[in-house]
């Protein structure tokens, strides 16, 4: 069905859900990365794990971003032995890189910047950084340190830029930023695919919440997935020329993201989704095959093909309201912190 859907309608969320069987096979394809540095948010489990896992396989040094750094730290010690067991036994690849265990907590924007210090005072540039982390349809009433929505837009390591510059002087190609974000960014209902009074809480974003009417939760969550598009998008019109910038749906994967669901809605969603190593194939084509600057303000969608975004993904002036947005949410939290 998936290679029907692919010739009839390529673009479609039905040819997403079902795709095609891909001609990428991450363990053949994905060249040597030896030298390269790549960080991945959320990668303790599910899509970040299986991204990490083919990278570390290649050689990359791979930095696991994730909240639980103990048990990070050990998952990143069994892969790697096992890794290194498929290297002695004559697997693919010259690796196992080196897998480092850095705590990234992204609903505490202290500790967002305090992992990018680490990074930036540990390397001298990154070469890929692939914000993958995220939360589905969490409880409203969950909110961030800083009273976000948990869902919200993470800053997206962007202190993390002069180092991916580093990164696009160092080689001959630029260095990239990766934002996945879902099929879900088509699911807000307004015009504009965007609404700000959900990003924050208290009584407006209560009140907007309640406006989505039936199945709010996923338009909530499509909300931020539609911030990830938007913000790549404006990363790559801003800042194509020192690194690219693109975005990606990775399909209907089975992973920990859909831990807030109720159990019998969850057994049947799940269905019709698809194991997480596959779900990693799109980040790791966007990454590692692509040319880095066929990516810049591309949209990818499963399993590693080009795409089409929502089409309200490019409308510019959201973009830079967008950005203008969250500069203004760090610049208040700055003052508080300082």
């Amino acid at each position: 069905m998936g290679n029907l859907l692919a010739a009839v309608a390529p673009y479609s969320q039905l040819s997403q859900q079902w795709p095609p069987t891909s001609n990428f096979e991450p363990k053949r394809d994905i060249p040597d990365l030896t030298g390269k540095v790549i960080v991945v948010t959320g990668a303790y489990s599910g899509i970040g794990y299986e991204t990490a896992k083919e990278l570390l396989r290649k050689n990359a040094k791979v930095y696991f971003a994730c909240r639980d750094s103990q048990k990070t730290k050990e998952t990143v010690g069994t892969l790697t032995n096992e890794l290194k067991k498929e290297t002695i036994g004559g697997g693919s690849g010259p690796g196992p890189g080196e897998g480092v265990v850095l705590e990234l907590d992204l609903s505490d924007l202290n500790n967002v910047k305090r992992a990018a210090m680490e990074i930036l005072s540990n390397e001298e540039r990154v070469d890929v950084l692939i914000n993958n982390a995220g939360v589905m349809v969490a409880p409203f009433e969950l909110l961030t340190k800083q009273n976000y929505d948990l869902r919200k837009l993470e800053p997206n390591l962007t202190l993390l830029m002069p180092a991916l510059e580093r990164s696009t002087q160092h080689y001959k190609e630029k260095a990239r930023v990766i934002n996945v974000s879902s099929g879900a960014h088509t699911f807000p209902p307004d015009k504009t695919g965007f609404d700000w009074q959900v990003l924050k809480g208290g009584a407006e974003r209560d009140k907007a919440i309640k406006n989505l009417g039936m199945f709010n939760e996923w338009k909530l969550y499509g909300v931020s997935k539609m911030g990830n598009v938007l913000m790549a998008n404006f990363m790559a019109r801003h800042y194509g020329d020192k690194f690219t910038s693109c975005s990606l749906n990775p399909g209907g994967i089975r992973t920990n993201l859909q831990r807030h669901i109720p159990p019998v809605k969850l057994a049947l969603i799940r269905l019709g989704l698809h194991p997480a190593y596959v779900g990693a194939y799109t980040s790791l084509f966007a990454a590692t095959i692509v040319p880095s600057e066929e990516t810049n303000g591309k949209f990818f969608q499963p399993w590693a093909r080009f795409g089409r975004a929502d089409p309200r993904a490019s409308n510019v002036k959201l973009q830079d309201q967008l950005k203008e947005w969250l500069e203004k949410q760090v610049e208040e939290f700055e003052k508080v912190e300082s």
